[in-house]
């Protein structure tokens, strides 16, 4: 059961955020150098480079209040179900022409590119609790796919 007003994560998206979040604090720290520099120009008015700078810095915060945001309202969910499709679960899908392997994420983590479907997506949520052999159609405006679990990695 997922606690109330919090955000699941695999434990490597957990790990990104703050790896992240690292990395941005130490881009603070010299984006406010610069912003400093900038103000030693003189006349703020007229200063692009100090414009710059606080663009940057603004940019800067509101990425680390975000990635802040995650990680408090975040926790990690290991997979426990063995046997059928769950969040975290690595799964294979075939379509008759190609399979595709998927690691099951929130829509936070979710990125298709690099095969990390969201459990909120459509195929998300067509899946979820499906067994190896189980077939699933999934319905477009212009196409319908049917889908078949190959492999499912807990």
């Amino acid at each position: 059961l997922m606690p109330l007003n919090k955000i699941p994560f695999t434990k490597e998206g957990y790990r990104k955020i703050e790896k992240d979040l690292q990395g941005l604090t130490q881009k603070r720290k010299k984006a406010v150098v610069s912003l400093q520099t900038a103000r030693e120009m003189g006349d703020l008015s007229e200063n692009a480079a100090y414009k710059g700078a606080r663009l940057e810095l603004n940019s800067i915060d509101r990425e680390i209040n975000r990635l802040s945001f995650l990680l408090k309202q975040g926790v990690v969910i290991e997979t426990k179900n063995q046997g059928f499709v769950d969040f975290g679960s690595l799964v294979t899908l075939d379509n008759g022409t190609k399979q595709i392997t998927y690691k099951m994420v929130s829509g936070y983590e979710s990125d298709p590119s690099k095969q990390k479907l969201s459990i909120d997506s459509p195929l998300g949520k067509a899946i979820m609790g499906k067994k190896i052999g189980d077939k699933i159609t999934l319905m477009t405006p212009f196409s319908q796919t049917t889908y078949t679990v190959k492999i499912l990695i807990p």
